[in-house]
């Protein structure tokens, strides 16, 4: 998997979701939003998948230094 990769071809991700939807757990932390996707729509569409199985999603400030 990259950080290009396009949404539905990402397994992790789908491995993900099908654990999520067994395993009762609703947050998700993004330590790094660009570690979850490097393009902004893939990144908008892989927490949307999130959103729509009724996941928080949380993601943490980036760091500055």
């Amino acid at each position: 998997m990259k950080g290009e990769d396009r949404i539905e071809t990402r397994q992790a991700l789908a491995a993900l979701l099908d654990r999520i939807e067994s395993n009762g757990v609703r947050t998700v932390i993004l330590a790094r939003s660009v570690r979850f996707a490097r393009d902004v729509l893939t990144q908008e569409l892989g927490i949307l998948a999130l959103i729509q199985r009724g996941v928080t999603v949380l993601t943490c400030p980036a760091a500055t230094t």
